[in-house]
C-alpha cells in the first residue's frame, strides 16, 4: 500500500510553529505509527489529522487548513495513480508524499512526473528521513509554485507585450496605408492637372489657330481689295487699247492710257511689298521698322472689313 502526506502551504515558512499533515491511511497501524513519528518532532510541530479512504482525504481538502499530505496509493475506493490523481486534483497548491509498500522504480518515478514531491518505502522510513522529506517536499513545492507563478507573470507579460506590439504595428500600417493614399490622391491630382494644362493648351493652341485664320481671312479680303483696285485700272485701259488699235498711232493719245496701267502696276508691286513685310516672321532679327508704313498697312488690309 502507498501513503500519502499532504504537507503545509507553500506559502508559510518552515519557521513556523505547526505544520498542518493530512494522512490518507486504510492501515490503522501504519497511520498511527505516522502519527507517532510526526508527533515525536519538537521542530516543526505537526497536527496530523488522518482519514482511511481517497474520497474523505478530498472532501478534507477542500474544507482546507490543511498544509501537507501523506498518501497511500492502495485505499479501498481507489487504487494506484488514480489514487493519487485525485487526491492532487483536490490539492494542486500542496506537496504531496507518497508512502508506499511497494518499492518499485518504475512507479516511484511515475507519480514525481504526475507531480509527487517524494516517494518513500515503507519499512525503511525512521524520524529522520520523514521530517526530511517533508521539509524537502514543502521547500520543492515552494520554488514549483513560485516558478509556475513567475512563467505564468513571464507569459502575462509577453502576451501584453505582444498585443502592444500587434496594436503597434497596426497603427503603423495604418499610418502607411494613409500616406499610400494620400501619396496616390497626389499623383491622380497632378495626373489632372496635368491633363486639364494639356487640354488648356490644345484649346490655346486652338484659340491661336482660329484667330490666324481670321486675321489671315480679313487680311485675304483687304489685299483682294487692293489688288481689285490696282487691276481695274490696268484691266480698263489695256481693254481699250486693245479694243481701239488706232488710239495707240497718237503717242499724246495713248501715253495717259499707259501711264495708268503703268502707274497701277506700280501699286501693285508696292502692294505685294507690304505683304511680304508683314508676313515676315523671322525669330531674332531686329532693325528699324517705319511704324506710319505698318499702319498703313493694316489700314489698307483691313478696309474691307471697316469701310463697309
Amino acid at each position: 500500500m502507498v501513503l500519502l502526506i499532504c504537507v503545509a502551504e507553500q506559502t508559510r515558512p518552515l519557521t513556523q510553529t505547526t505544520i498542518h499533515v493530512l494522512i490518507i491511511e486504510d492501515n490503522v497501524e501504519h497511520a498511527q505509527l505516522l502519527e507517532k513519528l510526526l508527533h515525536s518532532s519538537e521542530q516543526p510541530l505537526f497536527q496530523v489529522c488522518t482519514v482511511h479512504t481517497a474520497a474523505e482525504g478530498v472532501e478534507k481538502l477542500r474544507a482546507g487548513g490543511i498544509q501537507m499530505v501523506l498518501l497511500d496509493l492502495t485505499l479501498p475506493d481507489c487504487q494506484g495513480a488514480d489514487t493519487f490523481s485525485m487526491v492532487s486534483d483536490a490539492a494542486r497548491e500542496l506537496p504531496i508524499v507518497i508512502l508506499s509498500g511497494i518499492s518499485d522504480v518504475s512507479i516511484a518515478i511515475e507519480m514525481v512526473q504526475q507531480g509527487a514531491q517524494d516517494y518513500l518505502v515503507k519499512g525503511h522510513v525512521d524520524n529522520y528521513l520523514l521530517l526530511r522529506a517533508i521539509q524537502y517536499a514543502i521547500e520543492r513545492k515552494r520554488a514549483e509554485v513560485a516558478l509556475k507563478e513567475a512563467h505564468n507573470n513571464l507569459d502575462t507579460r509577453v502576451k501584453e507585450r505582444t498585443a502592444e506590439l500587434l496594436e503597434a504595428n497596426s497603427r503603423l500600417q495604418a499610418e502607411v496605408a494613409d500616406r499610400k493614399r494620400a501619396e496616390e490622391q497626389s499623383l491622380e491630382s497632378n495626373r489632372q492637372l496635368k491633363e486639364a494644362l494639356t487640354e488648356l493648351r490644345a484649346m490655346q493652341q486652338d484659340l491661336v489657330r482660329r484667330e490666324r485664320f481670321q486675321a489671315l481671312g480679313h487680311m485675304a479680303a483687304g489685299i483682294a481689295h487692293e489688288f481689285n483696285n490696282v487691276l481695274t485700272p490696268i484691266v480698263g485701259f489695256s481693254e481699250q487699247l486693245l479694243k481701239h488699235p488706232d488710239l495707240l498711232a497718237s503717242a499724246e493719245v495713248a501715253r495717259p492710257f499707259i501711264r495708268k496701267i503703268y502707274t497701277a502696276a506700280q501699286s501693285g508691286a508696292r502692294a505685294v511689298a507690304r505683304v511680304r513685310g508683314f508676313a515676315r516672321t523671322e525669330a531674332g532679327l531686329f532693325g528699324i521698322l517705319d511704324v506710319g508704313e505698318i499702319i498703313d498697312t493694316a489700314v489698307i488690309f483691313t478696309e474691307p472689313k471697316w469701310k463697309g
